[in-house]
């Protein structure tokens, strides 16, 4: 049986329901080495298995909704192809995240949505009582940490989430908001754009 295409270092993870590093996923995706195939084993069926290389010097990391998505696509097909009954969690999980991605309409700030699905799966694959992504209403103080807690300090604070000494153009409504600055990258003071929070 031959599995998906799914980097060969990270099938331990998969197999042994550990948590999956979707930056991780993302580098041997869209690796230039060359792919050798191997089987593993599970109980008394063999799965041949393709092997995408992560070199060590490669520092590819997800950065956007479609990034993510991409990326949340592979592990699924590998997960799924492990543990077929888990279909319902994904498409629970997956939906649950894109609702966060679509809430923030400054692509920017997409970090945190990403961040919060690390925290996520991080906690499930170290949880002994949490054994699925789709509970939802476990993962309260996540969502508050990584979006809502960053979103009301944005809204609220007079110079937004990375406050400088100086705050170009903050009230010409005729020039653009830097949308560099909302996603904390911008620290220029003579910056063209206007820094307030988007």
């Amino acid at each position: 049986m031959t599995g998906p295409d799914f980097p060969d270092t990270l099938w331990n993870d998969v197999l042994l329901n550990r948590y999956v590093d979707l930056d991780r996923v993302y580098a041997g995706y869209y690796t230039l080495e060359a792919d050798t195939w191997h089987t593993q084993s599970i109980g008394n069926v063999d799965i041949m298995v393709n092997h995408a290389g992560i070199s060590p010097k490669t520092s590819k990391s997800i950065h956007t909704h479609g990034e993510w998505a991409i990326t949340f696509a592979v592990t699924k097909s590998a997960v799924l192809f492990a543990y077929p009954h888990r279909g319902r969690e994904f498409s629970d999980y997956e939906k649950f995240i894109i609702g966060q991605f679509a809430a923030f309409v400054d692509v920017s700030q997409h970090i945190h949505i990403i961040l919060l699905d690390r925290a996520i799966c991080l906690r499930v694959a170290r949880s002994n009582d949490l054994l699925s992504l789709d509970r939802h209403d476990k993962f309260g103080d996540l969502v508050t940490h990584h979006v809502r807690h960053w979103r009301q300090f944005c809204r609220h604070s007079p110079s937004g989430p990375m406050a400088k000494k100086s705050q170009p153009n903050p009230s010409n409504t005729d020039i653009e908001i830097c949308h560099r600055w909302n996603g904390g990258w911008c620290t220029s003071d003579s910056c063209k754009y206007r820094h307030i929070c988007s």
